[in-house]
């Protein structure tokens, strides 16, 4: 998770940056930007073709990211991350450092929220009707059983799949009868 974040980072920094050198292709209707009172770039947004948003990232006034976020073809924003003055993932007043979302077209399928070391440390799932049928809370040592909700009548006997951001297997789990 801290790598993929780290390198979208960096993406999104060069992609953003590389506009006000004339480096890239785009069009500047492409990207806009706000600036601070100090003519560093405050946020600086990427749209596609379609003039869809794409992704956004909000600096510091000393020109480190703060925040990114990203979007997906349906305008669902599917991951937000903090940082801190050193670049590295840091916890919001919410208690996470990150947190994705994951989407059938435009229905909300699962959540995960991560920590500053980009652990996955909660996760909410939803059924097709986009209602909330599980949640699962990870402490340091693995997975902790199911908060709040019945998994069994809701879901019935199911497989749950977790990937990494490269698609590797992290965590699977039959959940129901």
């Amino acid at each position: 998770m801290k790598t993929g974040l780290g390198a979208y980072i960096i993406l999104i920094g060069s992609l953003c940056l590389s506009i006000r050198a004339g480096a890239d292709d785009a069009s500047p209707d492409q990207k806009t930007y706000e600036y601070w009172k100090n003519g560093s770039v405050k946020s600086c947004t990427i749209y596609d073709g379609e003039n869809d948003i794409m992704a956004r990232a909000v600096y510091r006034p000393d020109g480190m990211i703060e925040k990114i976020e990203k979007y997906d073809r349906y305008n669902n924003k599917i991951e937000e991350a903090l940082y801190d003055e050193d670049g590295r993932l840091r916890l919001g007043v919410d208690g996470w450092a990150a947190l994705r979302w994951a989407y059938d077209g435009r229905t909300l399928v699962h959540q995960t929220w991560y920590n500053e070391r980009g652990k996955a440390i909660k996760r909410k799932h939803y059924s097709e009707s986009g209602n909330l049928v599980a949640s699962q809370v990870m402490s340091e040592d693995g997975y902790d059983f199911y908060e709040d909700l019945n998994t069994r009548k809701l879901l019935g006997k199911r497989a749950l799949i977790y990937y990494t951001p490269e698609g590797k297997v992290e965590n699977q789990a039959i959940v129901g009868q």
